[in-house]
């Protein structure tokens, strides 16, 4: 199995808007808002989705310690388990995309949402949880039926397994597709 990140044809690879000063964030949001592409329309209203992005951040953080996670920063990097079309196209036109093989990422360093973690936290339909890898393996090889049924209270642009990657050593080994 593999993950796979998405970034637009103007961002840096594995660049989080979280990382960057005040000013250097609103610069980059106004930037990627006008990019069309349905996964940047969120920074169309930026204080909203900044708002957002860094409460479920800090729930993210605070579960992956909760499941023996060893995080070596406070904002993960996010991948998509397997590839997603809709995503590729969602970064716009150009849109980049790295693959890290999962294998190689020990369980201590990688958490998993069985959909975009944003609407999982904010969700009031399904529980907020993340999964370790193992678990999610599990899921993913045995319990199909459990995923589509968390999909299904989901937007369906929100419907893919996504990722948190806690420690940067694995990004050296991205193959860009």
């Amino acid at each position: 199995m593999y993950i796979t990140h998405y970034c637009s044809s103007i961002s840096p690879a594995f660049k989080r808007i979280t990382q960057y000063s005040s000013n250097d964030r609103i610069y980059i949001a106004n930037e990627l808002a006008k990019i069309k592409g349905s996964a940047l329309q969120r920074f169309k209203d930026f204080e909203w989705y900044y708002d957002r992005r860094i409460k479920t951040e800090k729930w993210l953080y605070k579960s992956a310690i909760e499941l023996n996670c060893v995080p070596t920063v406070n904002s993960p990097w996010y991948f998509v388990l397997g590839e997603s079309d809709m995503l590729k196209q969602g970064f716009g036109i150009n849109s980049q995309a790295y693959q890290l093989n999962l294998d190689i990422i020990d369980s201590q360093h990688i958490t998993f949402t069985i959909g975009d973690s944003i609407a999982v936290y904010y969700s009031k339909s399904i529980n907020n949880t993340i999964y370790n890898k193992d678990t999610i393996e599990y899921l993913f090889s045995h319990c199909n039926e459990k995923i589509n049924y968390l999909f299904s209270k989901l937007s369906p642009k929100h419907r893919y397994i996504e990722a948190q990657l806690w420690d940067k050593k694995y990004l050296c080994t991205a193959t860009s597709l």
